[in-house]
């Protein structure tokens, strides 16, 4: 039987039918509820299930899309990558390369003083000019040429046959381009005035290099790094500069050397009595090379010593007059005698002369009675010496210095007990000390006794002894000679205590990493011309700071220097640098200077060298570290080594100028554009030196290949107006032969210029020195020096003649070269 159709479908078949056939309400309302529902429901779940299931067809349709376009576009960049035409930037395709490391020329202090003292001169410069730059309303003109130069280049890179925009075109406001303010040009000139003063701090000589016995020696590395095809990753060079702890402590009971010194008698007294039986210890071949290494600076920094004042007397002899034509103008010969000693020995040890000739060994002994520290290390004697005169000549006797290790004779007796009846002191012995627990005292014989007075300025031994060490040298003493015990009145013991005290000092010396340069190796990325150039009508400074902002620097090099303690390198130094590419990796060489502070005895430098790539978590990827070490030889410093007794009252350690090295007279003239270089020789003026003449500052210095003296560069020297101002008037001071009494004389050919002593002094990070001949400043005699009663007035004019005149033809204190 067929289904009578529904009433949806009725009307979708005829649309008209309800309305040319009405039916009852009652029906119509009962076909709704009945069919309608029905039809309703199984239409929407048929809907529903076809979307159910056209979705995943829709999404797997969508997704193969993707896929074979993902897949495709890979495909695209993989055959672009194999033939060389992109390279893509991820593993596997990356690839890395090899890192060259060439071994390091070394640079001595010599040359890096007078380095930074160029580069010192330099920044210095810049300071100048930076304030030159930004006078008022130069920095105007400055963002002004900056525009002009903006609108020549717009035009330069102008599309052909377009025309550059006119001058009507431009802004107005590049005519009148309005000056900055002055918190905007303290903000400029603030800001790198900031970078060139940290530049000059930086540029400074670390003092703690040189005030603790440290030499610094530069290290230029050259690194070469070879490429792959497509390496994007950074490379690294790590150097650890091995520390030979050559005067480490012991882990022992008694100092090192003093440990070692008895394993040597012990191994000498089992060579010498085979009856005595010594089993070295598993480290003593190190120790006994370290002591021998040791005692091999000591001899050979007395010898330098020697040297140095043998050196020292030869010059200041000549300086002297040693030598003379006529024998009646010769000194008396004990007093030159003295002085020389005197001068030679402040040259050299810092002994201040006067406090030489106030010993009585400055007359009566041919051992020269030195202060602490040099009596805890060394003994010195003096002698005469005459040597052949030149012809025509008569020459005073030289001193000869002789520089020996200190050795102490004692006799050690073992204490009384407490309580126990008084000893009676052996026969000819005194006692002169004990050890730090008091159980045994030491004696000197009458001999010694009277050596001493006239070496040491007091008794006591020189190297505090310990107990331990009387005890272990008696067994010792007693295994050789076949005694049980020691004997009521002792045993004698010869205690190098120079060397002990020497080993003591230098254990006080450290190293450290100075300085890397170039901290930073930048790479400048600019924008494109075209987009530097639009937008010509902002304002010049508008654009100025849009270049700004849109330019950028890329870091290509950085060094480092580690200062953490690394436990597999203890007290090391360490330091390296990462190089970094732009995008990928080109064949690069870069150089790389470290500063280095070693122990001034340092003759060897031991660099461990890693090298490798670092991976995109910052960190080194361990298949690519290779490991290599390079051994680098270096001269010691043994004028270093006196540094260590830069605390020690009694020792002058300041800067010192040599008289007989310079000239008799200087001559220099004030008001000159020109340079003017003064030779000043001496020894430890190199220290952070700066030199006046006067008031006067030197604006350049330059040290000797020897560092025995240094070259002070002046320019455009003042007027002396302190010097004639307190002498009352220049012509006052002279003689009638035309000397002043400072002995300066008017030249030659200089009618009409004034001259007037003034003082030549270097002042040093130690101390200031001056030089005992003044330089003759030569000047106009028509400047009158103006002394009023009023001190207002006075300084009022004293800031006139510092202010720049506005005419150069009406600069009253400047004198005019004719």
């Amino acid at each position: 039987m067929p289904s009578k159709p529904s009433v949806d479908s009725a009307a979708a078949e005829t649309p008209n039918a309800s309305a040319a056939e009405p039916k009852p309400a009652a029906a119509s309302a009962l076909t709704s509820e009945g069919n309608g529902s029905d039809s309703d429901s199984s239409g929407r779940a048929a809907r529903w299930a076809k979307r159910l299931l056209q979705r995943p067809l829709q999404v797997a349709l969508a997704g193969l899309r993707f896929w074979r376009l993902a897949i495709g576009t890979a495909l695209v960049f993989l055959a672009l990558h194999l033939f060389g035409l992109f390279s893509l930037p991820f593993p596997p395709f990356v690839t890395r390369g090899t890192i060259y490391v060439d071994s390091p020329e070394v640079y001595t202090r010599e040359r890096l003083v007078n380095d930074r003292y160029d580069q010192d001169w330099w920044l210095r410069e810049q300071l100048h000019h930076l304030d030159k730059t930004f006078r008022e309303g130069s920095s105007a003109s400055f963002l002004q040429r900056s525009e002009q130069q903006e609108t020549d280049v717009a035009a330069t890179l102008a599309p052909d046959g377009a025309a550059p925009e006119s001058d009507a075109a431009q802004p107005a406001s590049s005519a009148a381009e309005p000056p900055l303010t002055f918190e905007q040009r303290f903000r400029i000139v603030a800001g790198i005035r900031d970078q060139l003063r940290q530049q000059i701090l930086e540029n400074m000589l670390d003092d703690r290099h040189d005030l603790t016995g440290n030499s610094v020696f530069g290290l230029k590395f050259d690194t070469t790094v070879i490429p792959g095809g497509n390496t994007r990753e950074r490379a690294f060079v790590d150097v650890v500069l091995v520390r030979e702890d050559l005067y480490a402590a012991a882990d022992t009971p008694m100092p090192a050397a003093m440990a070692t010194y008895l394993d040597q008698q012990r191994e000498r007294l089992s060579r010498r009595k085979p009856s005595f039986s010594w089993t070295p210890p598993p480290d003593w071949p190190q120790r006994l090379a370290n002591h021998v290494k040791q005692e091999s600076h000591y001899r050979d920094w007395l010898e330098d010593i020697g040297n140095r004042l043998n050196e020292a007397e030869d010059s200041l002899f000549r300086s002297m007059g040693g030598c003379r034509p006529d024998t009646k103008k010769l000194p008396d010969a004990n007093d030159f005698y003295n002085r020389l000693s005197g001068r030679t020995l402040a040259a050299v040890l810092g002994i201040t002369e006067e406090r030489f000739l106030k010993l009585d060994s400055a007359v009566t002994s041919p051992y020269i009675k030195l202060p602490a520290p040099w009596s805890d290390l060394l003994t010195l004697r003096r002698e005469k010496l005459q040597l052949p005169a030149a012809e025509g000549k008569h020459c005073l006797p030289h001193v000869w210095f002789d520089v020996a290790a200190l050795y102490e004779n004692l006799t050690a007796r073992p204490a009384p007990m407490l309580g126990s009846d008084p000893q009676t002191p052996p026969a000819g012995r005194y006692l002169i000390g004990e050890t730090e627990d008091g159980r045994w005292e030491l004696w000197v014989d009458t001999g010694m006794r009277e050596l001493r007075r006239v070496m040491f300025a007091t008794s006591e031994p020189k190297y505090r002894i310990s107990s331990a060490f009387v005890d272990a040298l008696c067994d010792v003493e007693l295994a050789g000679s076949g005694e049980t015990e020691a004997q009521a009145d002792g045993f004698t013991m010869n205690i190098p205590s120079g060397f002990f005290n020497f080993v003591d000092r230098m254990a006080k010396f450290d190293a450290y990493p100075y300085a890397i340069f170039p901290k930073n190796d930048v790479v400048g990325i600019f924008s494109e011309v075209s987009s530097q150039l639009a937008g010509s009508g902002q304002g010049t400074l508008a654009r100025m700071l849009r270049r700004v902002v849109e330019s950028r620097t890329v870091s290509t090099l950085a060094g480092y220097g580690h200062g953490r303690p690394d436990p597999g390198y203890k007290r090391a130094v360490r330091f390296g640098w990462v190089i970094s590419p732009l995008a990928s990796m080109q064949p690069t060489l870069k150089s790389q200077l470290a500063l280095v502070s070693v122990p001034a005895w340092t003759d060897s430098l031991t660099l461990k060298v890693t090298t490798g790539w670092i991976g995109n978590n910052g960190k080194p990827i361990a298949s690519t570290l290779e490991n290599f070490e390079m051994l680098v030889n270096v001269p010691p410093d043994y004028e270093a080594f006196d540094t260590i007794f830069l605390e020690d009252a009694g020792v002058n350690r300041g800067p010192s100028i040599q008289e007989d090295q310079m000239e008799s007279r200087l001559y220099v003239e004030a008001g000159r554009e020109e340079s003017v270089s003064i030779l000043i020789a001496g020894t430890r003026l190199w220290r952070s030196a700066n030199v006046t003449l006067g008031a006067d500052t030197a604006q350049r210095i330059r040290v000797l290949p020897n560092m025995e003296g240094i070259i002070a560069e002046f320019r455009n020297i003042q007027r002396p107006l302190a010097g004639a101002a307190m002498a009352g008037a220049s012509d006052t001071t002279k003689t009638p032969n035309g000397t002043n009494k400072n002995g300066c004389q008017q030249p030659t050919g200089k009618n009409g210029l004034a001259v007037e002593p003034v003082s030549l002094r270097v002042w040093t990070s130690e101390g200031v020195a001056t030089a005992p001949q003044p330089v003759c400043v030569l000047y106009s005699s028509e400047y009158k020096p103006r002394i009023d009663a009023n001190a207002d007035s006075a300084e009022t004019e004293d800031v006139k003649a510092n202010d720049e005149p506005a005419n150069p033809d009406q600069a009253g204190t400047e004198l005019v070269p004719e």
